[in-house]
């Protein structure tokens, strides 16, 4: 909940700075990776450039070598701490929610966010069909099936300022795999489940 429900602009307002501060947070480490892995693939590069006599040769060689491992541990670095922010950022994002009928998406790059959706569809279909199976056997004495949503809220919420990108992958991902949906606001999906 937030803490000005009576003044719904400063909830969303003080979600986005949340949103940020958490992305910001989160991603530092991977953002640095980042620079690192570019610093040494532009000095491999150079490096590489600057081959022109025999005996310059082998240590040029040998340097470009260098920066080009230090480069790729940097990149395994960043990919490491990319899947480590999008773990704490989902669940930050998603703590209070239920999981059977919202999920938010906001900070989560493309790829991380249709990585989870496809798990959470994989669930809840799994849990459907044990849903309808215990109805079944409960209608017959057998057991009892929970009942499960009938739609579910996925919130990839709004860029500022710039082109979004989450939101119409997560369109073209419902689009293709045949899920009816509405747009509820700009920032938000609502898919029926039945």
């Amino acid at each position: 909940m937030c803490l000005f429900s009576p003044f719904p602009l400063l909830c969303v307002l003080f979600s986005l700075t949340h949103t940020e501060e958490l992305y910001k947070k989160a991603r530092a480490a991977a953002e640095a990776a980042v620079i690192e892995r570019n610093r040494h693939f532009v000095l491999a590069s150079q490096t590489y450039g600057s081959l022109t006599n025999s005996t310059a040769t082998h240590h040029a060689a040998v340097s470009a070598q260098s920066h080009l491992a230090q480069a790729r541990a940097a990149q395994h670095r960043m990919r490491t701490a990319h899947a480590e922010a999008s773990i704490e950022i989902f669940r930050a994002r998603n703590q209070h929610l239920n999981s059977r009928q919202c999920v938010d998406l906001h900070g989560l790059h493309v790829t991380e966010a249709l990585a989870i959706l496809k798990q959470l569809f994989k669930k809840l279909s799994n849990e459907r069909a044990a849903s309808s199976s215990g109805a079944a056997l409960a209608s017959s004495g057998g057991g009892g099936g929970g009942g499960t949503a009938s739609s579910l809220r996925i919130i990839t919420g709004l860029n500022s300022g710039r082109k979004a990108r989450l939101k119409p992958a997560v369109e073209v991902f419902l689009k293709s795999r045949g899920f009816r949906y509405t747009a509820m606001n700009p920032g938000e999906f609502k898919v029926y489940l039945s």
